[in-house]
């Protein structure tokens, strides 16, 4: 139901995605008003599927960054790696320690999101590896060619404390991705929040 997703959302990210669901989208996704609509709708429509994917783009966006603002041991969605993080140095060279921390995360999404153990080389891996590797270079080549700027969008950026939402310094804040990383990281965390498996149980 709209309510049972809404407190998962924030369980499993610590981000509220405001009243949008037991709102805003509350009948679109199936809810009820216990007015004009008290019968809960049990199958999916594509309706449904279009609010899932609207709040896995935005709750990516708002909870990406804000988790790199904590300290790696503090992080509820990224403890493996940091924002510096790439897999490849810039002649091309793979960076063994980097490609496993990243694989590592996306193993630690896949527990924390879906509840599911993956293993470091199976396809479920690969390919959320390759997606991640496809946003990060792709995302990098833009901002060499000058057509994506080195700075997040002000929503996605990371301005707040998490654990205690108080706005921090201007120094501690995540509001830049030279590497286009944290872009790739939003990317993985909306490819799994959309996932049937998120949204339905």
């Amino acid at each position: 139901t709209p309510e049972e997703l809404n407190k998962k959302i924030t369980s499993t990210t610590g981000i509220t995605w405001g009243t949008n669901l037991t709102s805003r989208y509350n009948l679109l996704y199936g809810g009820i008003d216990s007015d004009d609509v008290s019968i809960r709708l049990t199958e999916p429509n594509g309706v449904m599927a279009a609010v899932g994917v609207r709040m896995a783009n935005d709750v990516s966006c708002q909870a990406t960054a804000v988790d790199f603002v904590l300290p790696q041991d503090q992080r509820r969605l990224f403890p493996y790696v940091e924002a510096s993080y790439e897999p490849f140095s810039d002649n091309g060279f793979d960076i063994p320690q980097a490609q496993e921390a990243i694989k590592k995360n996306i193993q630690h999404l896949y527990a924390r999101l879906l509840g599911e153990s993956i293993t470091l080389d199976g396809p479920e891996m690969e390919e959320a590896y390759l997606l991640w590797l496809d946003i990060h270079q792709t995302g990098k080549d833009l901002i060499t060619a000058g057509e994506e700027s080195v700075n997040l969008q002000w929503s996605c950026r990371g301005r707040v404390n998490p654990q205690t939402g108080e706005t921090l310094p201007s120094e501690m804040q995540v509001t830049s991705d030279p590497n286009y990383t944290i872009r790739a990281w939003r990317g993985i965390m909306s490819y799994l929040l959309a996932d049937y498996r998120f949204l339905v149980e």
